[in-house]
């Protein structure tokens, strides 16, 4: 139940919020270095 509200929580903040985190994600997927792919999230964050 705990994750579950979590990931609510994470979802209600808005697309503002979740694109970052997305983009930082699939960054880290298609393996690159974390600092990369946390700098793609936030420019992308930026521009939305």
């Amino acid at each position: 139940m705990v994750l579950i509200n979590i990931f609510k929580y994470v979802l209600n903040l808005g697309p503002t919020v979740m694109l970052p985190i997305a983009i930082t994600v699939i960054g880290l997927i298609f393996q690159q270095d974390f600092t990369k792919a946390l700098k793609s999230g936030i420019t992308i964050g930026i521009g939305f």
